[in-house]
């Protein structure tokens, strides 16, 4: 078994709000040396109103307290009879409210409202159909959905799909994943502020108008709200057809908040609370926060050998407050817990709605951001783009990159040209998500690898026989720790799957499977080596091959198909590919590729889409039977 080499941190057992809350309390104990005017300062920005991102021009930046405050407010209104006339009466504990928009700055304004009135968020794709849509409403018997009124060009909005996908869900008789018709009417909101449908207009106004006594009704049902209760649904894809929706419970979102935060410590503000309070000898979450390790250990003696320790770091930042960009998708785990630090350490940020280079850069520009979050293909762009050019980025000095691998090359790329480090990291949506997380140090001591585990995080490395591995021995990985999700909502196989020896296990007993084959060192790197599943990794997005294989096979020209992703050589990141066998030779093949991927490509959302299609003789596959996808991404010509 490996530990963490950091030390482990007495983290607190409550409800997410609780903690991202409490500095805006009346009688909040601050981390010592903490400005009270860092809670009134503006915190999440909208996008700039002249910018090709700006979708909500009556939309104002929000701080920490008035976050707090409209938070109670909605929350308030969620359980108000008058309010939830038209949703079937007031919020339930554990009702589910879905969230079906692209990044909005007051996204986790509305998590955290849902929260509160002890609800839980269901973040969902908005760039999926209303089938798909549709066939998670049934899976989490949704009650209301969120929806934003803006159309991307050439497509319907969120909330016009939404509407679609609540009369399908309503639809008698089960899906074709065996959920059950949504029996109830399901409440919509728009998000933009000038809609009479707004939330913003109508359960805003009206938490505000309930006063201290909708505050009141708030406290005791937020009071309610177990640790181990769920606080989000996030849907991973897995190998086995659609996605699945992940519990992820209070306390798993509380830890990986500090974890990410205490491994974060130099690209972030300083944190508000720092845990103190709660600790029996008063010492804080973030002391050790940049140490790496006790003295006495290797990684800690290598470091300080390199003169890579913390304060040997290169940072032409230090000592100027961070300023920071988000462009990660909000309904996604990782981009979720980054507005979770952003909360808890107070770090401002304008919130993009998507990714569009030239905002990127005239924000960096405008606000001197100091740090973001971002996808291999920004940093191709970053290395690449002639754009660059125009503008002022120089105090951008550090990136982290998530959601798919980065290659080194790109990495290298990106600092000659400019200047700016890219790390990078390991999550996954099971463990809310951050496993590791690299540092400038990690670079250099360990290049490859995607640093060490995060704090009280343990992990396994197991052999094709289930033997547990050693040092430098490769293997699956199976890891544990306070930031496991509770398992998968409503499956009971997949839980069987992913929990080692089985889900019945007490949490501290159980590991969970990531399927990812690693090796760890003596100092405690971790470096993946490949991907035992089978989920392609598509811009960032997760893939089932599955679920597209499923509606191949709907086609009757079609004798057998296997989709695998193929790398893209333009930015290294993976195209979802078909290889299909037909039932007789088609006349032209171009064609009739082109007709099987439109068949296809108009029922799932953009990212999941088939790039190209191959016409095979026969699906190559082992002796059980398992499909020899590695056979098959040497035959695709992107």
């Amino acid at each position: 078994m490996f530990a963490s080499p950091h030390p482990a941190l007495h983290l607190p057992q409550c409800a997410l709000p609780a903690l991202l809350l409490a500095p805006a309390a009346p009688d909040a104990s601050l981390a010592p040396g903490t400005d009270a005017a860092r809670l009134e300062a503006p915190l999440f920005f909208p996008p700039p109103a002249a910018s090709d991102a700006a979708t909500r021009p009556q939309a104002h930046p929000l701080s920490v307290r008035q976050l707090a405050r409209d938070a109670y407010a909605v929350a308030a209104a969620l359980l108000d009879e008058q309010a939830m006339r038209d949703a079937g009466g007031p919020l339930r504990r554990g009702d589910v409210v879905a969230l079906f928009s692209g990044n909005q700055h007051d996204y986790l304004l509305v998590v955290l409202a849902i929260q509160l009135a002890g609800g839980v968020p269901a973040l969902c794709n908005p760039a999926y159909t209303a089938r798909e849509l549709a066939h998670q409403l049934r899976m989490v018997q949704a009650r209301a959905v969120f929806a934003s009124s803006i159309a991307p060009p050439g497509k319907s909005s969120p909330l016009d799909v939404a509407r679609n996908a609540t009369a399908l869900a309503r639809d008698a008789g089960q899906d074709g994943a065996g959920f059950e018709a949504l029996a109830h009417d399901v409440a919509l909101w728009a998000w933009e502020e000038e809609r009479p449908d707004s939330w913003l207009a109508s359960l805003l106004p009206r938490g505000r108008e309930l006063g201290e006594a909708g505050k009141a009704a708030v406290q005791q049902r937020a009071a309610e709200v177990q640790p181990q209760d769920t606080a989000v649904l996030c849907f991973s894809s897995g190998t086995s057809g659609t996605p699945k929706a992940v519990c992820l419970p209070h306390s798993a979102l509380v830890a990986n908040t500090i974890q990410a935060s205490f491994l974060l410590h130099d690209r972030m503000n300083k944190p508000l609370l720092d845990g103190r309070k709660e600790h029996p000898e008063g010492k804080g979450w973030y002391d050790t926060a940049g140490q790496g390790t006790s003295k006495g250990s290797l990684l800690g003696r290598v470091k300080r050998r390199l003169s890579l320790g913390a304060e040997g770091l290169e940072s032409k930042n230090r000592g100027r407050p961070e300023f920071h960009q988000d462009v990660l998708p909000q309904f996604h785990c990782y981009g979720l817990l980054v507005t979770f630090v952003a909360l808890h350490t107070a770090t401002p940020r304008v919130v993009l709605p998507r990714f569009d280079l030239r905002t990127f850069l005239s924000v960096v520009q405008e606000r001197k951001v100091t740090f973001a979050f971002i996808v291999p293909p920004i940093l191709l762009a970053l290395a690449k783009s002639p754009l660059i050019d125009e503008y002022d980025i120089s105090s951008l000095w550090r990136v982290a990159s998530g959601a798919a691998s980065l290659a080194d090359e790109l990495a290298q790329k990106v600092y000659r040209r400019l200047g700016i480090r890219a790390t990078d990291g390991y999550g996954m949506t099971e463990m809310s998500p951050i496993i590791c997380m690299q540092t400038l140090a990690d670079i250099k001591v360990a290049p490859g690898s995607v640093g060490v585990l995060a704090p009280n995080t343990r992990a396994k490395v197991i052999g094709p026989e289930g033997q547990e591995l050693s040092y430098e021995q490769e293997g699956e990985l199976l890891l544990q720790g306070p930031q496991m999700m509770s398992g998968y909502l409503h499956n009971a196989a997949a839980n069987a799957e992913a929990f080692f020896p089985s889900p019945e296990a007490t949490p501290e007993a159980r590991w969970l499977r990531t399927g990812d084959i690693v090796r760890i060192s003596r100092a405690g790197y971790v470096t993946i080596t490949d991907r035992q599943k089978d989920v392609i990794k598509a811009k960032g997005f997760q893939v089932s091959p599955a679920e597209l294989e499923a509606l191949l096979f709907r086609d009757d020209s079609i004798a057998d198909v296997a989709v695998v992703g193929v790398r893209d050589p333009k930015d290294d990141s993976e195209l979802v590919w078909a290889f299909v066998v037909p039932k007789s030779k088609p006349a032209d093949e171009k064609a009739a590729a082109e007709q099987i991927m439109q068949r296809v490509n108009s029922d799932v959302a953009g990212y999941k889409r088939i790039k190209g299609v191959t016409f095979i003789e026969e699906v190559p596959k082992s002796a059980a039977g398992k499909v020899l996808k590695r056979e098959l991404r040497e035959k695709a010509k992107p």
